[in-house]
């Protein structure tokens, strides 16, 4: 018997905390290693495209920027109402750049949402959604003052909470003993509602990301970040996002769910389709934080 044999029979040079294959890891790794390939060509074209643009650091990161909207060009821009929704979030397109990048066929498969995966535990990352939220945390927005903070969070986690509150009150109707708090937690875990794990590691490495990403080209971002401990994330997402403090992100759910903040954040937008009672929101919150205390 070969104790050893899922990892080839070489326990000293390959690790399998997860169980996976070394097939199902050398999957995983080749579909990274193509969206690290796609990051780096494209924001090598899109600066070749600023070449007018005389700042360094201004031309990176213009070149950041043309790379995310490219890739969640076809999910976030072409239909009206998410065009006006999310230019308001994330800023509206240069055009200029994005035909040029669309001319280079051969990258057009980033746009497509390509397979992303967790380096640590191999767990699929919602790609397109964390690009999507990494621009807006990125995004210059002049003159906004506290709302600006809050479009990036309903970019990301608040938004997505949102979503997951309509997942529970359309369970809460059909099973009135519903342990909300518990359900909430387990869904984040196992991914049984439309906003699940794969979502959650996508918003959480967006925040994560955005200060590497306002400093360096979003390739070596990538690359810098997925070559850290990323077992960490939940920890270091709270510390960032809520001061270290696990009833902060409690406190600021509960906040994000209400939903006379988001409809004064964006007016006559119909940004959310908010279909969950107010009741519902106190425990919903805390099964947010629950499963940010045990990831």
């Amino acid at each position: 018997l070969n104790r050893y044999s899922y990892v080839n029979g070489n326990p000293v040079s390959n690790v399998d905390p997860f169980g996976l294959s070394i097939e199902e890891r050398t999957m995983k790794a080749a579909a990274n290693q193509d969206v690290f390939f796609g990051l780096e060509n494209l924001y090598n074209f899109a600066y070749r495209y600023y070449k007018f643009v005389t700042n360094e650091k201004q031309r990176m990161q213009f070149s950041n920027d043309a790379v995310m909207k490219f890739i969640i060009y076809k999910r976030f821009y072409t239909s009206r109402e998410h065009k006006l929704a999310w230019g308001e979030i994330a800023g509206s397109l240069d055009y200029g750049v994005l035909n040029y990048l669309e001319s280079c066929e051969i990258y057009n498969y980033m746009q497509d949402n390509p397979k992303f995966y967790d380096t640590f535990s191999g767990e699929e990352i919602d790609f397109g959604h964390m690009i999507a939220t990494l621009n807006a945390n990125t995004s210059d927005r002049p003159g906004l003052g506290w709302i600006d903070k809050r479009l990036n969070d309903y970019a990301g986690w608040a938004g997505d909470l949102i979503t997951l509150a309509g997942d529970v009150q359309n369970e809460l109707n059909m099973n009135p003993d519903l342990n909300i708090s518990l359900f909430v937690k387990e869904a984040l875990s196992n991914g049984s509602t439309s906003f699940n794990n794969m979502d959650l590691l996508a918003d959480m490495d967006a925040v994560l990301l955005s200060g590497l990403v306002s400093n360096k080209p979003i390739y070596e971002a990538f690359n810098n970040y997925y070559s850290s401990d990323t077992s960490k994330r939940a920890g270091n997402f709270v510390e960032q996002e809520f001061d270290g403090w696990f009833y902060l992100a409690e406190k600021k759910a509960k906040k994000y769910l209400s939903p006379g903040l988001f409809t004064n954040i964006f007016k006559n937008e119909k940004m959310f389709n908010v279909n969950y009672n107010k009741n519902i929101i106190d425990d919903v919150a805390t099964g947010f934080m629950n499963y940010l205390i045990c990831a």
